[in-house]
């Protein structure tokens, strides 16, 4: 059954939990904007949304059947509780409104991720420098496993996304053949700019 939801629809950062790649690309529905201002005259948004398909679970205890499945469950609404308040939100800090600037932010913020990661390599003589390069190596393979997964789950995402019409989209809807090539670009180009 199809809901017939009005709220406005952007990109968002879904955060997968347990993994080394920590942030995936999501349409999202906004239910409520924040502003925050304080005396130093700074500023902070929040924005509260709802994700169609908050939770990778379901995506990997499906593939564990069916390696190529292409089923995310059931499409997650605006929901409330019996006091008209949203009961299912999501706080991210930044929305866009390209798939473009929302993949580039996700990588930086990844690629941050995995940097945190080593930095916490527990390690502290000069003699414990190849283990902690054996480690370094073990987590960028699992960093690998993790982003590959996660990036099928995004796709997945965006493909049972395309009637969620994103502001400015209708005129180009997004190409998800055409991004791959273009995903890759910018995760090289991430790369080579902060010397992984």
């Amino acid at each position: 059954m199809k809901n017939n939801v009005l709220y406005p629809i952007k990109y968002g950062l879904l955060e997968i939990p347990n993994s080394t790649f920590g942030y995936v690309v999501s349409k999202c529905y906004v239910v409520e904007d924040t502003v925050k201002y304080y005396p130093n005259g700074s500023r902070q948004e929040y924005h509260k949304v709802v994700f169609p398909y908050p939770s990778i679970g379901n995506y990997l205890l499906k593939m564990r059947y069916d390696a190529e499945t292409k089923s995310l469950g059931i499409r997650n609404y605006p929901k409330y509780d019996m006091f008209n308040n949203i009961c299912n939100t999501s706080v991210v800090r930044e929305l866009f409104d390209s798939y473009e600037e929302a993949y580039v932010y996700a990588t930086v913020k990844n690629q941050n991720l995995i940097n945190e990661l080593y930095e916490k390599i527990p390690f502290k003589h000069t003699d414990d420098i190849k283990l902690k390069d054996e480690e370094r190596e073990r987590l960028s393979s699992r960093f690998q496993t993790d982003l590959e997964t996660c990036e099928r789950f995004e796709r997945l995402i965006l493909e049972n996304t395309i009637d969620m019409i994103v502001d400015g989209e209708e005129e180009r809807p997004l190409d998800l053949d055409k991004l791959e090539g273009q995903k890759q670009l910018i995760r090289i180009c991430i790369n080579s700019k902060r010397g992984f």
